[in-house]
């Protein structure tokens, strides 16, 4: 106990005096929280947000352990200690939590204030009548001690950021803005709020281009400039409240002014048409693990605007504030999505048991934590729920639409259906029940990488064609007519034949397989109702274990020795942002621009073992040391019409082009591998891959020159020749340390390991690793990598916030959340 008042002391003595936070701002209450787990007592001072779960040891006696990466459960305190003055007892004081997962309670100065059972939900404690004058104490009690309540990585404890707000007892409580037309473009803006007067004026940039008063207002913006993904134009409302002619408190939101319609006719943004260019995304920042940042979501939406994307399917929760800003800001669609459970089990203690309980109440806080972001343009109610195999289950479908359409009739509804997983539960037939109940399952039997391949590849084939029965139409047609437009997963083949059978229904891949994507956009092209395709996954993400890795072993009973796999190995991106080839072929299929994409095959003696949710684990490299003589493959992904491959100058082949890609079986030599694609008027375009040369070396190369106090830094750490460019074949164990700056994580792909991401050591992937850095004071951050043969030293350069001031503050382009400066060197060039 004497640790523990030892931290109370140290915070108290540190701790920020929450007056000085008054009329409606939000005081940064993420600093300095003291942290403890029932199995782990000793306090730790941390900041958030903080995944409590990447504090625990991963085991293989973790109950289903494949759902969360083998992380084990538990019961997680947060503790803050800080001072109230006199004054602020007269006050409106608000603690906001962004999320925590899971079952939370949060206690003012000893005595319960509230908490959310759900773990992706943002929530609200008031703390009036609950502080008292001089020191007071927060305590958050997190339940995440049931283990698995999670189909993939979840984290855990206070994962999201925590903001204070102190207002006078007259006070705002939600502005909503809304998009009333676009020629001329108007806008409504709702205030609530307990006494005064409400005046309004909008800005853009430092200009004010209307203003009102009262407090449900029409405005007319002149000349506006419209939001959408290619033009993502943001205003500003600020809103004061009034009292006797007097500002007592003033508000800033952000919002854009856009329009959206859909019909069978297709979906439109401001009147165009749209083509959904979607990736499926879990919320786990990989190495940070769940914890999420404002510059982590911002470098994650920046990195797949690259490859084409528009829109993200948050999967299968809501997502994150951070996330949403990014989406505005930079340009991106968002499809977010309440739930994966209903109130059918899916695993043993997910939120199903809390779900009927619960559920109006998630969504009044779901829609008002996305309203007046432009970037959401549809609302999804859940994904590959079995319950509308039965008439509860469509009865409570139509409830949850309406229940959306009541609190914003302005987006559609849509649900990730699974046909075949409602069409088996009508015959009796659970998917989910092996994943909970032990007597349903099998001893796992040793079979060859060739009878795996094969399995997987029948598996797929099985789940895409029997989406066509007629049975299954029928068993899926309630719950899909309940919905503004109907979401498919892996349901492509359906597609031609909806135009006929359901002539008003307006269609949506919303999960699909990547490697699929050419055949699948050729269609969304086509066919007007079908308005766009979210493949499965963007980025790959913790937990979920190897359905989409492809691991080379000589053990044929590797595929059921699932510990210590920790990822799902499902990402067109990795990790820590890097491509695959199915995130080139992404960009060949979306941006048009008719160069060509290399991907080549890792080369490998063992087998190749291949999962479900991939097509190809080919990497954009040429560099393979020791390899010389042996076969690969090399992909090319384009939208010209034919390639020529070369290897040294030499031509390896030339072939057509189908669905945006082809292959050439190449003799590994290092050097020089160039495709060059011609489109149908000859123009010819190329890409050159080159080998790695001379001894190989560790470098640091932060992605950007310098960074803002707090900014995370992201820095790549990578094996490479001596000619720069990274080398694939030369794996190893690396070890990172940090002076000046905080290490938040550092990792790779690597699929299988028993490394934590917190520990600061981690073996590269295919020659690729990042380290995360913080720092909170100015100055320079020194970093140190060592490892079998290699090492290196490297700098960060931290400015003062002053340094921003002459930058545009706020958009992408300012110092905080500016684009990479440096893309991943040498053979992942692309």
């Amino acid at each position: 106990m004497m640790k523990r008042v030892y931290f109370k002391l140290m915070i108290l003595l540190t701790a920020v005096f929450v007056s000085a936070c008054t009329n409606g701002e939000q005081a940064d209450f993420n600093r300095d929280w003291t942290f403890w787990s029932d199995t782990q007592t000793t306090p730790q001072v941390i900041n958030l947000p903080h995944d409590a779960m990447q504090t625990e040891p991963r085991s293989n006696d973790v109950p289903e352990g494949r759902h969360n990466g083998f992380y084990p459960g538990n019961m997680y305190h947060y503790e803050k200690t800080f001072n109230v003055s006199s004054d602020l007892l007269q006050k409106h004081v608000t603690l906001s939590f962004e999320g925590v997962y899971r079952n939370s309670k949060v206690y003012v100065n000893g005595k319960e204030a509230g908490g959310y059972q759900y773990g992706y939900m943002p929530f609200d404690v008031c703390l009036d009548g609950l502080l008292t004058e001089g020191e007071n104490t927060i305590r958050v009690d997190v339940d995440n001690s049931q283990v698995p309540n999670s189909r993939w990585y979840s984290g855990a404890g206070i994962y999201r950021p925590v903001h204070l707000t102190v207002q006078e007892q007259h006070y705002i409580e939600e502005v909503k803005i809304s998009t009333l037309s676009i020629a001329p473009a108007a806008i409504k803006v709702e205030t609530m709020h307990q006494g005064g007067e409400v005046a309004v004026s909008i800005y853009d940039g430092e200009v004010q281009v209307a203003n009102a008063e009262g407090d449900n207002v029409e405005l007319k913006i002149d000349d506006a400039k419209l939001w959408n993904a290619e033009h993502p134009n943001l205003y500003k409302a600020v809103v004061e409240l009034k009292q006797d002619g007097k500002t007592i408190e003033k508000q800033e939101k952000t919002f854009g002014i856009r329009e959206i319609s859909w019909s069978p006719q297709g979906f439109k943004v401001n009147g165009e048409e749209v083509l959904l260019k979607g990736g499926c995304l879990h919320h786990d920042n990989g190495i940070l693990g769940a914890a999420e940042y404002d510059d982590a979501a911002y470098r994650k939406v920046a990195i797949m605007k690259e490859y084409g994307f528009n829109a993200i399917r948050s999967s299968h929760n809501p997502l994150s504030e951070a996330m949403l800003k990014a989406c505005d800001e930079l340009g991106m669609y968002v499809m977010d999505e309440l739930w994966d459970m209903w109130y059918i089990t899916k695993t043993k203690f997910d939120y199903s048991k809390d779900f009927e309980a619960n559920y109006q109440e998630d969504i009044r806080h779901f829609v008002k934590k996305d309203f007046n972001h432009p970037s959401v343009v549809m609302y999804s109610i859940g994904n590959e729920v079995a319950e509308p195999y039965e008439e509860k289950g469509v009865t409570l479908a139509k409830e949850l639409v309406g229940l959306l359409h009541q609190a914003d009739n302005s987006r559609p509804v849509t649900a990730g259906i699974n046909l075949m997983i409602i069409f088996a539960r009508g015959l009796g037939m659970d998917v989910f029940a092996q994943e909970f109940d032990e007597s349903a399952k099998e001893e796992p039997k040793e079979i060859s990488s060739e009878q795996y391949n094969q399995m997987m590849e029948a598996s797929s084939q099985q789940m895409l064609q029997a989406v066509v029965y007629p049975p299954a139409d029928a068993a899926t047609s309630p719950v899909l007519d309940a919905l503004d437009i109907a979401g498919y997963n892996y349901a492509s083949k359906r597609y031609p034949l909806e135009g006929s059978l359901h002539p008003n229904r307006i269609v949506m891949g919303s999960e699909t397989f990547p490697h699929q994507l050419a055949e699948n956009w050729a269609m969304v092209e086509k066919l007007p109702y079908v308005i766009g395709d979210f493949m499965w996954t963007a980025w790959d993400y913790l937990g979920e274990v190897n359905i989409g890795g492809w691991v080379y072993s000589d053990d044929s009973n590797i595929t059921n020795k699932v510990y210590p796999w920790k990822l799902s190995g499902a990402g067109a991106l990795d990790l820590i942002g890097n491509p695959t080839g199915e995130a080139l072929l992404a960009k060949a299929v979306w941006l048009k621009d008719n160069k060509p994409y290399i991907g080549v095959r890792p080369i490998h003696k063992e087998q190749l073992f291949k999962s479900q949710w991939r097509g190809t684990n080919s990497i954009p490299s040429w560099s393979w040391k020791g390899c010389e003589g042996m076969p690969t493959v090399v992909e090319v992904y384009t939208s010209a019409q034919k390639v020529k491959l070369f290897l040294n100058d030499k031509l390896v082949g030339e072939q057509k082009v189908n669905n945006n890609q082809t292959s050439f079986d190449v003799t590994y030599q290092p050097g020089t591998l160039k495709a060059v694609s011609i489109d149908a008027n000859g123009k010819a375009y190329e890409q050159t891959l080159t080998s790695a040369t001379g001894k190989v070396k560790v470098i640091i190369e932060p992605e950007k020159s310098s960074y803002k106090t707090g900014e995370l830094a992201f820095v790549n750490i990578n094996l490479v020749g001596e000619n720069g460019i990274v080398e694939s074949k030369a794996d190893r164990v690396l070890t990172i340390t940090v002076e000046g700056g905080e290490l938040l994580g550092f990792g790779s792909q690597a699929l299988i390991t028993e490394a934590n991401f917190s520990d600061g050591k981690y073996p590269t992937y295919y020659g690729l690793s990042q380290a995360i850095i913080r720092s909170f004071k100015p100055g320079t951050v020194k970093i140190h990598v060592t490892g079998e043969g290699v090492e290196t030293n490297g700098q960060l350069i931290i400015g003062d916030e002053k340094e921003c001031n002459d930058m545009d503050a706020g958009s992408y382009n300012c110092c905080r959340h500016r684009p990479r400066e440096t893309k991943l060197v040498g053979a992942y060039a692309v």
